[in-house]
């Protein structure tokens, strides 16, 4: 599910899980591309409450670069189920 919601320009390094809250640690082309990544999270049925706990900007030779951390919370099944019941 995370990679199928991740922006053009937002390279995952880590991932780290412990019960439904996950942590997403990368680089993107621009603080931008970090705030479409929250977009994506946020649109997604199965991961909600995106928060961003770091970006930095730094500059690697003549490109820049953010650097990133990420927390969402895992959507169970049995939550999307009872979203789903009429």
């Amino acid at each position: 599910e995370v990679t199928r919601h991740l922006p053009e320009g937002v390279y995952l390094t880590g991932m780290k899980q412990n019960g439904a809250n996950v942590e997403l640690t990368g680089v993107a082309q621009s603080s931008t591309r970090v705030s479409a990544l929250m977009r994506q999270i946020d649109s997604s049925d199965w991961m909600t409450d995106p928060g961003v706990d770091k970006v930095e900007t730094t500059e690697a030779g003549s490109a820049r670069r953010a650097e990133f951390v990420v927390n969402l919370k895992q959507v169970s099944y049995e939550d999307r189920a009872v979203e789903m019941e009429p």
